[in-house]
């Protein structure tokens, strides 16, 4: 489990671009793909709080404007219905929740994540 920079920066020093980016509805089935198949390979450490989402490749630039680490504005929508939260300060880092749907969380909290092509 690393934090959303440690994450980031992990993908790309092992030849990935770096964090997962989603532009397309056919990325981001690959995204509810990769939680679908860790919760019906691995449910009983699913179920603990330690995997309940992974990094994927936005964060908060300002205010609540999100950008893609290859630095293209977040067009194609996939949030939680109640997520981003303006409630929750500090949630500044996008994620993937147990759907496949985007959360925003602290980016200093560790999880899983998914690095991009």
């Amino acid at each position: 489990n690393l934090s959303w920079h440690e994450a980031d920066q992990y993908c790309r020093t092992q030849g990935c671009s770096a964090l997962a980016v989603v532009h397309t509805a056919a990325q981001q089935v690959d995204i509810a793909k990769v939680a679908s198949d860790y919760k019906e390979y691995f449910p009983t450490r699913y179920t603990s709080d330690e995997v309940s989402y992974w990094h994927i490749g936005a964060e908060v630039v300002q205010g609540d404007v999100w950008q893609w680490v290859d630095g293209s504005e977040v067009s194609y929508l996939a949030w939680e219905a109640d997520a981003p939260s303006s409630q929750h300060a500090g949630e500044d880092c996008m994620a993937a929740n147990a759907e496949g749907k985007w959360i925003s969380v602290p980016c200093g909290s560790e999880s899983f994540f998914i690095c991009g092509k």
